[in-house]
């Protein structure tokens, strides 16, 4: 039985943040395609409106963890609070479906700036031998973001508006930006080239972790993208819809922290990915089955709780595997995958959607999530059968980011 230990005050800052930026995006989720709608948009094109942030995103997400090692994570994550209100407040004057674009970009490059910047500072401010708990804790906090956003951004575009929900954005990174003051200056880290991090003994298996990543976002920009419009022609409300991604990001959060004490104990990466991975894709594959709001319910929990397990392994692997002061390079590859699979999958599944029907997007989501569990576990060197044990580095330890 491990003995929690009192977290560092700059890490405490960090898992703040996530709770901020997160429940931004959570309610973003679902004001975006419900605004584009509103506007005008037609389902396919609210698939690509709605991948316009996390493709910036992606886009970005490398450079700016590079960034961070060279200049430090407070600056890069004052920068990032400095767009997402610049961002939010210019949402809220969207008054034309292409309009909403450039502005959601915006938001898109602010989480650019942050999932790298953050995710490394855990990495450097966890207390010894608890990394994996850190992440988890990181990951939950972020996770009851995700369930608070939804909910509220519904209740607020009923009682007042899309523009005020879409504004409360701008609000959320002002709160962020004075967080940011709590953080240590940092110096600049020693940048490792791309070559040594990517090629290196551990290199494979980093490049299956940050794949399988692709994977995993891709999936779940299925529900993101179009859940909401299913759900509201099943007679759904959006607040409703609200409450089928906070039982998503309830269940999320509830198994990051658990999860993360298994790994600090088992460090069983592979059961963790195929338990995660499998339960998620045929979640996933399922919704197009039903249109009871609590079997959708259910299956979104189910979502979420394979979700949190998945991305819990992935980032103490990467973690572990990735030389000091090439963090910031390592999650910004992280984030890349992460926000370029939120970005692709809408398009990829809008694609779905307009040769055929929402429901059929769902279960191509859950056929690319099985397919790309065996290719990403065959990458790593294993084979489909879970050994359950992979051998690691030990973590690097940590110090002052």
């Amino acid at each position: 039985m491990q003995k929690f230990t009192r977290l560092p005050g700059p890490l405490m800052a960090v898992l703040a943040l996530s709770m901020l930026y997160q429940t931004m995006d959570g309610g973003l989720a679902l004001a975006i395609p419900l605004t584009a709608k509103s506007l005008g948009a037609n389902d396919a094109m609210v698939g690509v409106i709605v991948a316009s942030g996390p493709l910036v995103g992606g886009l970005f997400a490398l450079p700016m963890g590079i960034l961070s090692d060279r200049y430090g994570r407070r600056r890069v994550l004052m920068l990032s609070s400095i767009i997402g209100i610049v961002g939010g407040l210019l949402l809220s004057t969207s008054s034309h479906p292409l309009a909403i674009m450039p502005f959601y970009g915006l938001v898109g490059l602010a989480h650019a700036a942050y999932r790298p910047t953050a995710a490394a500072s855990v990495g450097e401010l966890s207390p010894s031998g608890r990394i994996a708990t850190s992440f988890g804790l990181f990951l939950m906090m972020g996770a009851i973001g995700l369930a608070i956003g939804p909910p509220l951004s519904g209740f607020i575009i009923q009682t007042m508006g899309y523009s005020y929900s879409l504004g409360g954005a701008g609000l959320l990174m002002c709160i962020a930006f004075f967080l940011t003051f709590a953080l240590p200056r940092t110096r600049p880290q020693q940048v490792l080239p791309a070559s040594r991090l990517s090629f290196s003994k551990a290199g494979r298996t980093l490049w299956a972790d940050w794949l399988l990543v692709l994977v995993s976002d891709s999936i779940i920009a299925a529900p993101f993208a179009f859940l909401p419009l299913f759900a509201i022609r099943q007679g759904i409300t959006p607040v409703e819809v609200g409450l089928l991604f906070s039982s998503m990001q309830v269940a999320n959060a509830v198994v990051r922290v658990p999860m993360g004490m298994f790994l600090d104990r088992s460090r069983k990466i592979g059961l963790g990915i195929a338990v995660g991975m499998a339960v998620s894709s045929v979640a996933i594959g399922t919704i197009a089955s039903t249109t009871s709001f609590y079997v959708l319910a259910g299956l979104m929990f189910l979502t979420g709780l394979a979700r949190g397990i998945v991305l819990t392994t992935v980032r103490t692997d990467i973690a572990h595997r990735t030389p000091p002061g090439s963090l910031g390079a390592a999650m910004g590859t992280f984030s890349t995958m992460s926000l370029g699979g939120r970005g692709l999958g809408p398009v990829f599944f809008g694609i779905v959607v307009a040769l055929s029907s929402i429901r059929m997007s769902f279960l191509a989501a859950g056929m690319v999530g099985l397919f790309g569990f065996i290719a990403t576990r065959l990458l790593r060197g294993g084979t489909v059968m879970v050994d359950g044990d992979e051998p690691q580095a030990e973590p690097h330890p940590a110090g002052k980011p």
